[in-house]
């Protein structure tokens, strides 16, 4: 074998080698990577091992013809050039290499790509109510509502398609007339409260230990579907704010307190808050109380803009002690007609997880009714005391959150409610995001689960 062939030899297998380098690289901790075409052509270009193998190449051609052997050598180099970038262009896909090259060395190294999970869109599905509460139409949702990715219908022959069943506490069918489907959502529906539900409508839900339900619906933070009355955040997010808004409500201001009740007889939270207010009579008169209780009679304004002229509105629930029963006595008569509600149902830190600081005047402050109004003529005689009752509407750059965090750092025991959906809305997320399968054995236990004041008949 000649010298020239063992050159060339060495040549072929040089290059061979730095092919199979990339081989190398591309497979490297069965990764697939990618190469940079710049820098593997800066190998080729600029690299010291292939200029070298050229030259050989180029030494072992012994052409007499120094035109033919340029035009011979550049041909060469052309399709080396080409070879090694299709090869560098292959690798592209697969390996990227970051080079730095000097006069004497190379110095390659792999960096991999993060992988990222493509986001899929979840399909708009349907929530079937079974029937509208009480079986009264203009009772909501409406047909075709939308909340979220989720539209409410009232047709039963969709019932295979609905991702969630919903079930009014006034009507739940006996037995299912369907086949039913195990990836569906059977739901529990309640607003009203354990005494309304046991003792008004005289259902102690014994027949529902069944295991039929999956989940609860109601105004209870520990429910699975969390539906108050209303969420706090939106009605928060939706008041006009700012210091010359609370100089206009103060301003409105012309009479001390007002009351309107429809039910006064007939539940034993009804008694008691009548009972409470006739006691406060007779220590503060001046009262405005509107409503069937009181034959009837209403404000000739708009209730709105007549509460609005009152300093208080006594939002009194109908139940005692019944876990985070909270009304629209409180959000929509106190804080959306713009008096500061004086408020008796539930407990106070029920009031303190989902109300803004310093919001609300608490009736278990106070040792009696006349300790109250005793304190409600003090504030009426001090508008700076007043004020501090408004003091959350009066920063319009704070935000709910903000709001929370003020409660929290005032009463440390308190943990407030962070949810931005509700009722429908939290229905639909939570079955479109398929959360967790569960069964309720006995729906009599986790609803009838209250205090004795909440549950008693008498």
């Amino acid at each position: 074998m000649t010298s020239s062939t063992t050159q060339k030899l060495g040549v072929v297998t040089g290059i061979l080698c730095l092919v199979g380098l990339g081989f190398m690289l591309m497979w490297t901790d069965n990764t697939v990577v990618s190469i940079s075409q710049k820098h593997y052509w800066s190998i080729v270009k600029n690299g010291t091992l292939v200029n070298a193998l050229l030259h050989q190449i180029s030494a072992s051609n012994n052409i007499d013809n120094n035109e033919a052997k340029n035009k011979n050598d550049s041909a060469k180099t052309e399709d080396k050039k080409n070879t090694t970038v299709s090869e560098a262009t292959n690798f592209t896909s697969t390996t990227k290499i970051t080079t730095t090259t000097t006069t004497t060395t190379t110095t390659t190294s792999i960096t991999k790509q993060p992988v990222t999970t493509p986001v899929v869109a979840k399909k708009p599905g349907i929530i079937l109510m079974w029937t509208h509460p009480w079986n009264v139409d203009s009772e909501p949702p409406s047909d075709g509502k939308v909340f979220g990715n989720c539209t409410i219908t009232y047709d039963r022959s969709k019932h295979a398609e609905a991702l969630a069943v919903v079930f009014h506490y006034t009507f739940v069918p006996e037995p299912y007339p369907y086949p039913r489907d195990p990836n569906q959502f059977f739901v529990w529906w309640s607003w009203e409260n354990p005494w309304v539900v046991r003792w008004m409508e005289h259902n102690d839900l014994r027949r529902h230990d069944n295991s039929f339900f999956n989940w609860t619906m109601t105004y209870r933070r520990d429910s699975d579907v969390y539906a108050p009355y209303y969420l706090l955040r939106n009605v928060y997010n939706n008041l006009p704010k700012g210091k010359k808004v609370v100089d206009d409500l103060i301003a409105a201001k012309k009479g001390l307190a007002v009351w309107t009740v429809s039910s006064c007889k007939d539940k034993k939270g009804s008694i008691s808050r009548m009972n409470y207010v006739n006691e406060m009579l007779k220590t503060m008169p001046n009262i405005d109380r509107f409503g069937k209780c009181f034959g009837d009679k209403w404000p000739h304004a708009k209730m709105a803009d007549f509460v609005r002229t009152r300093k208080f509105y006594l939002s009194f629930e109908n139940a005692v002690h019944c876990r985070d029963y909270i009304t629209e006595k409180l959000t929509r008569n106190g804080y959306q007609y713009g008096a500061v509600p004086v408020v008796r149902g539930p407990k106070k830190e029920d009031y303190l997880v989902m109300a803004p600081p310093h919001s609300f005047i608490h009736t278990e402050d106070f040792a009696s009714p006349a300790e109250l109004t005793k304190y409600l003529m003090y504030l009426d005689k001090n508008d700076t005391a007043y004020r501090e009752y408004f003091k959350w509407r009066e920063d319009p750059s704070k935000t709910w959150d903000d709001q929370r965090m003020e409660v929290e750092r005032r009463h440390p025991n308190i943990k407030t409610l962070p949810d931005k959906t509700y009722w429908f809305g939290k229905l639909c997320e939570q079955v479109q995001n398929r959360a967790p399968p569960k069964v309720i054995p006995s729906l009599r236990k986790v609803f009838f689960d209250d205090t004795e004041e909440c549950q008693d008949e008498n």
